[in-house]
């Protein structure tokens, strides 16, 4: 069984979505430190940022809140106006929470259900996480989620052990790089919609 995690970030880049596709399970690690400019509360397009605005501090995402959830949207809809049609199916993400996580867990499905992806996914909250390093993250969480295989983006070649994978008996995969690299998901959703 293939796990894949990752954090509940901003409107993703296009080869997360590939890396969820081709997971039997995916888990939105929700224990991580949310990181200062990074890709949780925005997003690369255009050589611009777009982005939400949070609650200071440095907490774990399951802590971290828009604070001007509805008027940084509504900013970033009025940015990118040849893709308001797309953004304007995302509004009432924004309506009911100011939770970072659950606005990104929220956006991420509804792009699901647009490029037809079905998957059994798990959010992963736990305080005794931190205490580990970052391999041993996954390792804990492909024990957890009974997973033999774990499917990794490229960008954690740079962290990972790989070493430890092989001691613990659990496969270790690195998505392909494509040419889906970096494609902003509201170019591949223009195409769809």
């Amino acid at each position: 069984m293939i796990l894949s995690v990752h954090q509940p970030t901003f409107f993703p880049h296009y080869q997360f979505f590939e890396k969820v596709r081709k997971s039997d399970k995916f888990v939105f690690f929700c224990s991580a430190q949310y990181e200062k400019a990074g890709y949780q509360n925005r997003f690369w397009m255009n050589n611009k940022w777009y982005t939400m605005s949070v609650n200071h501090g440095e907490i774990p995402i399951y802590d971290k809140g828009y604070v001007n959830s509805e008027k940084d949207w509504n900013r970033i809809k009025s940015s990118l106006p040849e893709y308001k049609y797309i953004l304007n199916i995302f509004d009432d993400c924004f309506k009911y929470s100011t939770s970072l996580q659950n606005i990104n867990i929220d956006i991420i499905e509804r792009i699901w259900q647009i490029l037809g992806i079905k998957k059994e996914w798990y959010e992963f909250i736990d305080n005794f996480i931190p205490e580990l390093d970052k391999t041993d993250k996954l390792i804990y969480l492909c024990r957890q989620y009974k997973a033999d295989t774990y499917l990794s983006g490229i960008g954690a070649k740079k962290y990972l052990d790989e070493s430890k994978f092989g001691k613990a008996k659990i496969k270790l995969i690195w998505q392909k790089e494509t040419k889906a690299v970096g494609k902003p998901i509201l170019e591949v959703l223009k195409e769809k919609l």
